[in-house]
């Protein structure tokens, strides 16, 4: 009997579309986090009016990394605050 071959399970996807899809609120977000996500991208914060589909692969790459960048340092934020300094 020979082996079956299964195709890939179809909740696999492209890992740029899911991290795509993650930040697809990006019209939700405020103005000021998307200029500063576009600012850590090293991209213009003129252009957080605009969607996503205007910037290049190359430019929604950064905004990727530094959109994950920005989550990671809020989260720390949070955590501190939510903890605090120890006081003695």
């Amino acid at each position: 009997m020979g082996a079956s071959i299964k195709a890939a399970p179809a909740s696999r996807h492209n890992p740029e579309q899911v991290e795509l899809k993650r930040i697809a609120g990006w019209s939700l977000t405020s103005r000021a986090v998307r200029a500063a996500v576009l600012l850590m991208a090293g991209l213009s914060r003129d252009r957080a009016g605009d969607t996503l589909d205007t910037f290049s692969n190359a430019e929604r790459a950064a905004i990727r990394r530094a959109a994950s960048m920005l989550e990671w340092d809020a989260h720390a934020i949070a955590m501190f605050a939510n903890t605090g300094p120890a006081v003695h």
